[in-house]
Protein backbone atom coordinates (compact mmCIF):
# COMPACT_ATOMS: atom_id res chain seq x y z
CA UNK A 1 0.00 0.00 0.00
CA UNK A 2 1.18 3.49 -0.67
CA UNK A 3 1.04 6.28 1.92
CA UNK A 4 -2.53 7.12 0.87
CA UNK A 5 -3.67 3.56 1.64
CA UNK A 6 -4.09 2.62 -2.03
CA UNK A 7 -2.94 -0.82 -3.06
CA UNK A 8 -0.31 -0.95 -5.83
CA UNK A 9 1.26 -3.78 -7.83
CA UNK A 10 4.90 -4.63 -7.12
CA UNK A 11 7.17 -7.30 -8.52
CA UNK A 12 9.50 -8.77 -5.90
CA UNK A 13 12.65 -10.79 -6.50
CA UNK A 14 14.75 -12.30 -3.70
CA UNK A 15 17.80 -14.53 -3.46
CA UNK A 16 18.90 -16.26 -0.27
CA UNK A 17 22.55 -16.07 0.84
CA UNK A 18 23.69 -19.36 2.32
CA UNK A 19 26.71 -20.47 4.28
CA UNK A 20 28.81 -23.56 3.53
CA UNK A 21 26.28 -25.80 5.32
CA UNK A 22 23.40 -24.44 3.27
CA UNK A 23 21.81 -22.46 6.07
CA UNK A 24 20.28 -19.11 5.07
CA UNK A 25 22.38 -16.26 6.42
CA UNK A 26 20.62 -13.39 4.69
CA UNK A 27 18.47 -12.22 1.84
CA UNK A 28 19.09 -9.92 -1.09
CA UNK A 29 16.14 -8.59 -2.94
CA UNK A 30 14.50 -5.88 -4.91
CA UNK A 31 11.01 -4.68 -5.59
CA UNK A 32 9.80 -2.88 -8.66
CA UNK A 33 6.63 -0.82 -8.83
CA UNK A 34 4.69 -2.28 -11.79
CA UNK A 35 1.35 -0.66 -10.99
CA UNK A 36 1.37 1.53 -14.13
CA UNK A 37 2.15 -1.55 -16.25
CA UNK A 38 -0.72 -3.53 -14.68
CA UNK A 39 -3.13 -0.62 -15.22
CA UNK A 40 -2.02 -0.34 -18.87
CA UNK A 41 -2.46 -4.11 -19.38
CA UNK A 42 -5.97 -3.95 -17.93
CA UNK A 43 -6.86 -0.94 -20.07
CA UNK A 44 -5.55 -2.72 -23.19
CA UNK A 45 -7.50 -5.87 -22.35
CA UNK A 46 -10.73 -3.88 -21.87
CA UNK A 47 -10.11 -2.01 -25.13
CA UNK A 48 -9.58 -5.32 -26.96
CA UNK A 49 -12.86 -6.65 -25.52
CA UNK A 50 -14.73 -3.56 -26.79
CA UNK A 51 -13.10 -3.89 -30.22
CA UNK A 52 -13.98 -7.62 -30.48
CA UNK A 53 -17.60 -6.85 -29.59
CA UNK A 54 -17.80 -4.01 -32.12
CA UNK A 55 -16.27 -6.21 -34.85
CA UNK A 56 -18.72 -9.00 -34.10
CA UNK A 57 -21.74 -6.69 -34.12
CA UNK A 58 -20.60 -4.97 -37.34
CA UNK A 59 -19.72 -8.28 -39.00
CA UNK A 60 -16.11 -7.25 -39.69
CA UNK A 61 -13.40 -9.82 -40.33
CA UNK A 62 -9.80 -8.68 -39.93
CA UNK A 63 -6.53 -10.07 -41.24
CA UNK A 64 -2.96 -8.90 -40.88
CA UNK A 65 -0.09 -9.82 -43.18
CA UNK A 66 3.46 -9.32 -41.89
CA UNK A 67 5.15 -8.77 -45.24
CA UNK A 68 8.73 -9.09 -43.97
CA UNK A 69 8.11 -12.40 -42.18
CA UNK A 70 5.50 -13.50 -44.77
CA UNK A 71 3.03 -14.49 -42.04
CA UNK A 72 -0.68 -13.88 -42.01
CA UNK A 73 -3.13 -14.01 -39.11
CA UNK A 74 -6.88 -13.45 -39.18
CA UNK A 75 -9.97 -13.31 -37.03
CA UNK A 76 -12.43 -16.22 -37.10
CA UNK A 77 -14.94 -14.13 -39.11
CA UNK A 78 -12.32 -13.25 -41.75
CA UNK A 79 -11.62 -16.98 -42.03
CA UNK A 80 -15.33 -17.65 -42.61
CA UNK A 81 -15.61 -14.86 -45.20
CA UNK A 82 -12.79 -16.41 -47.25
CA UNK A 83 -13.12 -20.11 -46.35
CA UNK A 84 -9.84 -20.20 -44.42
CA UNK A 85 -9.83 -23.07 -41.98
CA UNK A 86 -7.39 -24.10 -39.26
CA UNK A 87 -5.37 -26.03 -41.86
CA UNK A 88 -4.35 -22.71 -43.44
CA UNK A 89 -3.00 -21.08 -40.26
CA UNK A 90 0.64 -22.03 -40.84
CA UNK A 91 0.70 -21.25 -44.57
CA UNK A 92 2.97 -18.39 -45.67
CA UNK A 93 1.11 -15.09 -46.03
CA UNK A 94 1.57 -14.88 -49.79
CA UNK A 95 0.03 -18.36 -50.18
CA UNK A 96 -2.97 -17.34 -48.08
CA UNK A 97 -3.43 -14.21 -50.22
CA UNK A 98 -3.11 -16.30 -53.41
CA UNK A 99 -5.72 -18.74 -52.04
CA UNK A 100 -8.10 -15.82 -51.50
CA UNK A 101 -7.26 -14.42 -54.96
CA UNK A 102 -8.26 -17.71 -56.63
CA UNK A 103 -11.75 -17.33 -55.12
CA UNK A 104 -12.28 -13.99 -56.86
CA UNK A 105 -13.61 -13.89 -60.47
CA UNK A 106 -11.08 -12.68 -63.08
CA UNK A 107 -12.40 -9.15 -63.68
CA UNK A 108 -12.66 -8.38 -59.94
CA UNK A 109 -9.30 -10.05 -59.28
CA UNK A 110 -7.48 -7.99 -61.93
CA UNK A 111 -8.81 -4.76 -60.44
CA UNK A 112 -7.90 -5.92 -56.93
CA UNK A 113 -4.38 -7.01 -57.95
CA UNK A 114 -3.67 -3.61 -59.56
CA UNK A 115 -4.82 -1.74 -56.45
CA UNK A 116 -2.96 -4.20 -54.21
CA UNK A 117 0.31 -3.71 -56.14
CA UNK A 118 -0.07 0.07 -55.94
CA UNK A 119 -0.48 0.19 -52.16
CA UNK A 120 2.31 -2.35 -51.62
CA UNK A 121 4.64 -0.10 -53.61
CA UNK A 122 3.72 3.23 -52.03
CA UNK A 123 1.79 2.40 -48.88
CA UNK A 124 -1.68 3.75 -48.26
CA UNK A 125 -5.11 2.20 -48.48
CA UNK A 126 -7.64 0.79 -50.89
CA UNK A 127 -11.36 0.15 -50.73
CA UNK A 128 -13.17 -2.27 -53.02
CA UNK A 129 -16.29 -4.38 -53.44
CA UNK A 130 -15.81 -7.71 -55.11
CA UNK A 131 -17.33 -11.09 -55.67
CA UNK A 132 -16.04 -14.25 -54.00
CA UNK A 133 -16.80 -17.79 -55.19
CA UNK A 134 -17.24 -19.90 -52.07
CA UNK A 135 -16.25 -23.60 -51.89
CA UNK A 136 -19.77 -24.86 -52.72
CA UNK A 137 -19.95 -22.58 -55.78
CA UNK A 138 -22.14 -19.81 -54.40
CA UNK A 139 -21.06 -16.26 -55.25
CA UNK A 140 -21.02 -13.73 -52.43
CA UNK A 141 -20.01 -10.07 -52.25
CA UNK A 142 -17.35 -8.61 -49.96
CA UNK A 143 -16.50 -5.04 -49.06
CA UNK A 144 -12.74 -4.74 -48.41
CA UNK A 145 -10.52 -2.07 -47.01
CA UNK A 146 -6.78 -2.71 -46.95
CA UNK A 147 -4.16 -0.50 -45.37
CA UNK A 148 -0.40 -0.93 -45.94
CA UNK A 149 2.01 0.43 -43.35
CA UNK A 150 5.59 1.26 -44.31
CA UNK A 151 8.68 1.27 -42.12
CA UNK A 152 11.32 3.99 -41.76
CA UNK A 153 12.95 2.88 -45.02
CA UNK A 154 9.68 3.45 -46.88
CA UNK A 155 9.24 -0.25 -47.63
CA UNK A 156 5.87 -1.88 -46.97
CA UNK A 157 6.04 -3.89 -43.72
CA UNK A 158 2.51 -4.99 -42.97
CA UNK A 159 -0.98 -4.93 -44.40
CA UNK A 160 -4.24 -4.96 -42.48
CA UNK A 161 -7.40 -6.01 -44.31
CA UNK A 162 -10.93 -5.50 -43.02
CA UNK A 163 -13.70 -7.39 -44.83
CA UNK A 164 -17.47 -7.52 -44.55
CA UNK A 165 -20.09 -9.68 -46.23
CA UNK A 166 -22.36 -7.36 -48.26
CA UNK A 167 -24.14 -10.06 -50.22
CA UNK A 168 -27.50 -8.91 -48.91
CA UNK A 169 -27.78 -5.74 -46.86
CA UNK A 170 -31.24 -4.59 -45.74
CA UNK A 171 -31.82 -0.90 -46.52
CA UNK A 172 -35.38 -0.71 -45.19
CA UNK A 173 -36.92 0.00 -48.62
CA UNK A 174 -35.04 -2.69 -50.49
CA UNK A 175 -31.77 -4.48 -50.40
CA UNK A 176 -28.31 -4.07 -51.83
CA UNK A 177 -26.45 -6.85 -53.55
CA UNK A 178 -22.82 -5.94 -54.01
CA UNK A 179 -22.71 -2.42 -55.38
CA UNK A 180 -26.20 -2.58 -56.90
CA UNK A 181 -29.37 -1.50 -55.09
CA UNK A 182 -32.60 -3.37 -55.75
CA UNK A 183 -35.90 -1.94 -54.55
CA UNK A 184 -38.37 -4.43 -53.13
CA UNK A 185 -42.15 -4.04 -53.18
CA UNK A 186 -44.44 -1.56 -54.90
CA UNK A 187 -45.35 2.05 -54.12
Amino acid sequence: RDRNGTYRWFKAHAIAERDETGAVTGWYGSTTDIDDLKRAERSLSESEQRLRLAQEIAGLGIAEWDLAANRAAWSPLFGQLFALGPEHVNEPGNEVMSRIGRMIPDDDRQRLEMAHAKILEKGGSMIDELRVRMPLGEVEWRHLRAEVYCGASGAAERMIVVARDITVADLGFGYAVGNRIRVVGSA
